[in-house]
């Protein structure tokens, strides 16, 4: 399946036009307790002293208003460990499929994280459909939430920070309140639903798309980039980068948009069944390229990270989520 031709391009999905409503905090409250009853409902909360996106036990525990430096939702779309089927070696080999994906909703999504999933979406539905991933995106709905950038985002200079299209609804803050907007036929069903009185409130006028301010920018057409990365594949820049790389891989496992992975075959002890597991990869581990002989596919070093192929596709690096990490260093 292309990517045009996805269940999840919003365009050719809802060709209706957009419902606008207002809709007060507490609504939002009453909104998520009654999905809680029929999803897995994801959210930002604070566990331990820390933010992280998670399923929501309580309703009152979903924040809206946070920082850049939460881990996206690629996670739950795209897990770092994920079954994809047990099989069972006996005089016929027997395939046991991974049970069905749960119904979620991932609830407060800033418009470059649904960039990054529109971009998962391109990849995973391109030519032969992930057939894992698309189980859990036709089980998902996502409700974004707009977003103030820090000063390490440059969002606006890809575009990424706003979005007309690619969310099931979206809360947009104002004056005190949200003016919440659908973008699907799923969105709508799902406000109608569980948030019936705000849905039947009077329509509010649409709120344009404005462009945010953020302290970087890149000062090139973000457009070269492509090319330019080509012509420096060789560059002197990608070793000195090299030599200061640990190759942990937390650059491009933190990426909302990267989705290198390994599959593996893992035997029970007796040896008769298992089960086949796909795991998240990196470009940056010094193995990425390795082959059965040991040698390297691309021609680099056994050492040397792919720094070239990291791309910043949505406007916010990996920078924003390690920060969560360097209580931790040394």
């Amino acid at each position: 399946m292309s990517a045009k031709s996805s269940p999840f391009s919003q365009l050719d999905e809802f060709s209706a036009e957009p419902h606008w409503r207002a809709i007060q905090s507490t609504e939002i409250l009453r909104f998520v307790r009654s999905l809680l009853l029929a999803y897995d409902v994801v959210g930002v909360q604070k566990k331990r002293g820390r933010l992280v996106l998670d399923s929501l036990q309580d309703a009152a525990d979903l924040m809206l208003e946070f920082p850049p430096a939460v881990h996206s939702p690629k996670k739950f779309l795209f897990p770092n460990w994920d079954q994809l089927f047990r099989f069972k070696m006996d005089e016929n080999i027997l395939l046991q499929p991974e049970t069905a994906a749960p119904p979620r909703i991932i609830f407060g999504i800033h418009p470059c994280d649904l960039h990054a999933v529109k971009i998962l979406d391109d990849c995973l539905f391109d030519g032969e459909t992930d057939s894992s991933y698309r189980a859990k995106r036709e089980a998902t709905l996502l409700i974004g939430v707009d977003c103030t950038p820090d000063e390490y985002c440059f969002c606006t200079s890809l575009g990424t920070d706003r979005i007309a299209h690619g969310f099931d609804l979206f809360l947009h803050r104002r004056d005190g309140h949200y003016l919440i907007q659908t973008g699907s036929e799923r969105g709508r069903q799902l406000l109608q639903t569980h948030a019936s009185e705000s849905y039947a409130g009077a329509e509010e006028s649409p709120l344009p798309l404005q462009l945010k301010q953020c302290s970087n920018s890149f000062q090139f057409p973000v457009e070269s980039l492509p090319t330019l990365l080509e012509e420096t594949y060789e560059n002197h820049i990608w070793q000195e980068l090299g030599d200061d790389c640990l190759g942990c891989g937390s650059c491009t496992l933190l990426c909302p948009s990267c989705y290198c992975f390994n599959v593996q075959d893992k035997l029970e002890l007796n040896l008769q069944e298992g089960q086949r597991v796909r795991t998240w990869d990196s470009c940056q581990f010094d193995r990425f390229a390795q082959v059965a002989d040991g040698k390297q596919q691309s021609g680099r070093p056994a050492a040397a990270p792919l720094l070239p192929q990291v791309q910043i596709p949505v406007g916010k690096t990996p920078a924003h989520r390690l920060r969560r990490l360097r209580p931790l260093s040394p």
